[in-house]
C-alpha cells in the first residue's frame, strides 16, 4: 500500500471525504492480503511513503493513522511474521514544501509509541535523480543516517538505486528524472558500479542493518526511476550486476 500520489487505487477517490470508511476499506484489505498468504511470506512491507504522503489528498495526520491502523490489522491477522514500512525521502527532503510537521524519522517515532508492533522500517536511498528522491550524499552522510534511524532500536532494511545513464528514459515514470550533475562525472555504468560498490558494504557494516536491496530490478518493464534496474532496457545485466555478485563473494569469504 502506498501512499504517495497516485499509490492507491481510483476507486477509493469518491472515500477521500469519508475518511473513516476509506480506512475500513484499506484495513479489510490488508487482512485479506496477510490472511491469504499467512505462513508463506514471512516479512511484509504494510506501506509505503506514509511519510511523504500525496494520496487522495491526505493530510499527515489521516498518513499516520492510516499507517498505524493497517499495521495493526496486519499484525493481528498473522503475529508471527515481521512487518516494516517503507520511509521515502528519509532525510526529509520533502519537508521543504512547508506542508509537513513531522520528519521522517518523528513519523516513525510515532507508530512506535503508538505500541503498534513495528518489526522494521526499510529506507529508500535513491540518489541521482529529482523529484520524490533523494539528495547525493557523500558515505559519510549515509552513515550517520543510519546510525540517527538506528536509534529507533528497529531493524532496518535498505532500498537503494542509482542511474546508469542520463539519456531518456521511454518505459520511467514521468514524475522522476536523472539529475546529470549529481556526482563528479555524469551518470554512467562505472559511476553506478563505484557508487554500489561504497555504499553496499558501508550498510552491510551496520549491526542494526538486516537487507540490502536493489530498488528496481529491470528497465526493460515500465519503472519508476530512470536507468536503475539490474538489467538494461533490453534485457541484458549491466556492470551493476557483477559488481553485487563481488560483494556476494566478499561477504562468504
Amino acid at each position: 500500500m502506498s501512499l504517495g500520489p497516485g499509490g492507491l487505487p481510483e476507486w477509493l477517490d469518491c472515500w477521500s471525504d469519508d475518511f473513516l470508511n476509506l480506512l475500513s476499506f484499506v484495513c479489510d484489505f490488508v487482512d485479506t492480503a496477510v490472511s491469504r498468504y499467512t505462513g508463506l511470506v514471512r516479512i511484509w512491507e504494510v506501506s509505503s511513503a506514509g511519510n511523504v504522503g500525496g494520496a487522495l489528498n491526505l493530510n499527515e495526520e489521516q498518513c499516520l493513522s492510516l499507517v498505524a491502523r493497517t499495521l495493526e490489522a496486519a499484525i493481528r491477522t498473522d503475529s508471527d511474521s515481521q512487518f516494516f514500512i517503507r520511509v521515502e525521502q528519509p532525510w526529509g527532503e520533502y519537508q521543504r514544501q512547508g506542508e509537513h510537521r513531522l520528519s521522517p524519522y518523528q513519523f516513525v517515532d510515532a507508530l512506535i509509541r503508538s505500541n503498534v508492533g513495528l518489526t522494521g522500517v526499510s529506507l529508500d536511498i535513491n540518489t541521482g535523480y529529482f523529484r520524490r528522491a533523494c539528495f547525493t550524499r557523500d558515505m559519510l552522510s549515509i552513515s550517520k543516517l543510519i546510525d540517527l534511524w538506528s536509534m529507533l532500536g528497529l531493524q532496518i532494511h535498505v532500498n537503494i538505486c542509482c542511474p546508469s545513464t542520463n539519456v531518456p528514459d521511454p518505459f520511467a515514470s514521468t514524475s522522476t528524472e536523472v539529475q546529470n550533475q549529481a556526482l563528479r562525472e555524469p551518470w554512467s555504468q562505472e559511476m553506478q558500479v563505484e557508487w554500489i560498490e561504497q555504499i553496499v558494504p558501508l550498510l552491510m557494516a551496520k549491526p542494526a542493518v538486516t537487507g540490502v536491496f536493489q530498488r528496481q530490478f529491470s528497465d526493460a518493464v515500465p519503472h519508476r526511476f530512470p536507468h536503475a534496474g539490474l538489467l538494461d532496457a533490453q534485457g541484458q545485466p549491466k556492470k551493476m550486476l557483477e559488481a553485487y555478485q563481488r560483494q556476494s563473494h566478499f561477504e562468504k569469504s
